[in-house]
């Protein structure tokens, strides 16, 4: 859960981060252990319904296909991300999101 500006993401990214919601709700069904994930940062559990909905949007955004809905279940509240920690790891790690990073900031700057 990388917890940033879904905008900034690459195509990638955002595919791979939707899966991962879609796993922790499954893995919240099972009644699997978060522990890990939660220690680590890597998941706020009471978030992923939001989180969810913010990569679906930008999917649909950019011509992807949608049609896995998370349904409706009780979610903790649980763990902390720090979008600021996660988004300099991404753009570390990927090309693709530090040049959507580069222009879309750019153009913010410009509009504001």
């Amino acid at each position: 859960m990388w917890n940033v500006d879904v905008e900034y993401m690459c195509n990638q990214h955002i595919l791979g981060e939707h899966v991962e919601m879609h796993m922790f709700v499954g893995a919240l069904e099972r009644k699997k252990s978060f522990k890990g994930f939660v220690e680590k940062g890597f998941v706020e559990i009471h978030n992923i319904r939001k989180r969810h909905s913010e990569l679906e949007i930008e999917m649909i955004k950019r011509g992807m296909n949608h049609k896995s809905p998370i349904h409706r279940m009780k979610f903790v509240r649980l763990g902390k991300v720090d979008p600021e920690k996660s988004m300099v790891d991404l753009l570390k790690r990927c090309k693709n999101c530090r040049t959507n990073f580069k222009f879309k900031s750019k153009k913010y700057k410009e509009v504001k």
